[in-house]
């Protein structure tokens, strides 16, 4: 049986997810410092976690440290051109790329060979956010959202929807097999 490993920074989290999924195990742990040997894990997936990571960079090298040979990073993944329409939101400045180049190119600079990245922004991002702005205005419409409230998510959302600096990513990268 394949043992399935959770980690997160938060004692929160993780004890939600002890809530959760009883028979999990979930440990308490950064993941640009991972507390595995080297070549631990078939696979590793992280989800919308790796633009918070500081950096997204040592995330990187840490899993390709901690993978097995053949071994799949998967991820979904946002990246942004700025941090400057993030507002509360805590992205290291050093996790922005320019561009989809720079982006792969944090991949193959951890040592990853057959990357592939499917950009998935209007599926994933906007998508999801016209449905929450959309439910929000019903919310108010029918007196169920107080109206300061209303504007305090509005703008934000109207901000995100409007920018053209952040990409939503689904990526699966290998470690590869013969490392010469």
């Amino acid at each position: 049986m394949t043992a399935i490993v959770g980690i997160n920074i938060s004692p929160t989290q993780i004890a939600r997810s002890l809530l959760n999924f009883p028979e999990g195990k979930f440990l308490l742990m950064d993941a640009v410092e991972m507390d595995f040997a080297d070549h631990s894990f078939e696979q590793i997936i992280c989800v919308e976690a790796a633009f918070y990571f500081n950096t997204r960079q040592q995330f990187l090298r840490e899993a390709w440290r901690v993978l097995k040979p053949g071994g799949t990073l998967i991820l979904s993944d946002l990246s942004f051109a700025t941090t400057e329409l993030l507002g509360d939101w805590t992205v290291p400045q050093a996790n922005t790329v320019k561009d989809r180049a720079e982006y792969q190119n944090l991949y193959q600079q951890a040592g990853f060979k057959d990357v592939q990245f499917v950009e998935v922004t209007e599926e994933c991002w906007f998508r999801h956010f016209r449905h929450l702005k959309s439910w929000l205005t019903e919310e108010l419409q029918s007196g169920k959202l107080d109206e300061e409230i209303y504007n305090l998510n509005i703008k934000p959302l109207d901000n995100l929807l409007s920018s053209s600096v952040i990409t939503y990513w689904l990526v699966a990268a290998q470690k590869p097999v013969n490392m010469l």
